[in-house]
């Protein structure tokens, strides 16, 4: 076991053991692995960070990293696609934790060896991470007992990488009442929270939104995309989809209200003439029918 802290800065040492450059950051890639692999690392030598291969790699420990070559590619490092840096891009970053529902903070990152890969394994959200990372080396850490929370239960990583298109596990957040995701994601920031709610499915988001606070269900409806947000207004109840498009610009109201299926529009526009504070406003079109004979107790 690795944690992230001891890697970095480390030296990259070549096959004759002399030092050709330091440990930048790690990388993997984010997919359908509930532990992503290690894909390399972005190395540092003088002022050139350059891409280091995993293959290239023989021994990753505190100590550094060994490699099976004295030859170096020093082409510039250029992201790619799905890639994340776990040192610039998870680090001191928010995560939902599905199985605790709650958002924690990323104090440094648990790497494990198995079947000859490298892999993310869990996320320390303890003190004792932060100590690991920040305290110069050889000082007592606290003792308080290191949290370790498992990849696997990661749901969302609130991240800016702009090249991370896995940043939110729908299948992982829908383990959760729709209640809990609207708390979770309120505890993020606007944009991360918008996040949230955009890689739920359809009925999963209107059941989200309709927990939020009506300000923060205007603004997000009315960000997304003109064809989602419709699609996620007809699985909300009627007067929920009403309240929303009446806070909304006339004009972004009316062009969500046309994209909505007959049925659904139908029931919302009958609804969008009241006022919040009236009768009319607080009714909607759903009923519930009782057969006669049905008695009580």
């Amino acid at each position: 076991m690795l944690y992230l802290s001891q890697v970095l800065g480390r030296p990259i040492r070549d096959l004759e053991g002399e030092r050709v450059a330091t440990v930048k950051d790690v990388i993997v890639r984010l997919g359908e692995d509930d532990h992503p692999p290690v894909t390399g690392l972005v190395a540092r030598f003088g002022r050139r960070d350059f891409f280091l291969s995993r293959w290239r790699i023989t021994e990753l420990n505190e100590h550094g990293v060994r490699l099976n070559s004295d030859k170096l590619n020093l082409r510039p490092f250029v992201r790619r696609d799905g890639e994340v840096l776990l040192a610039r891009d998870v680090l001191d970053k928010q995560l939902i934790d599905v199985d605790g529902k709650r958002v924690v903070r990323v104090n440094d990152v648990q790497l494990i060896e198995a079947a000859g890969d490298w892999r993310v394994t869990g996320a320390d959200v303890s003190l004792q991470g932060l100590w690991r990372r920040l305290a110069p080396a050889g000082l007592m850490g606290t003792r308080k007992p290191v949290e370790v929370l498992d990849w696997a239960d990661v749901g969302y990583l609130a991240t800016d990488a702009a090249t991370v298109q896995l940043k939110s596990s729908s299948g992982k957040l829908a383990r959760l009442h729709p209640v809990e995701i609207a708390r979770l994601a309120e505890a993020l920031s606007y944009h991360h929270g918008s996040e949230v709610v955009e890689s739920l499915d359809d009925e999963t988001a209107a059941e989200t939104l309709e927990e939020m606070p009506a300000e923060r269900q205007v603004r997000i409806l009315g960000d997304m995309d003109e064809e989602r947000a419709a699609d996620i207004l007809e699985w909300m109840s009627p007067d929920e989809a009403a309240d929303v498009l009446g806070d909304l610009p006339e004009e972004k109201a009316e062009e969500l209200l046309g994209l909505m299926d007959d049925e659904e529009q139908a029931d919302v526009a009958e609804l969008l003439p009241y006022e919040d504070d009236t009768a009319g406003g607080l009714m909607t079109t759903e009923f519930v029918t009782l057969p006669r004979e049905l008695t009580v107790g």
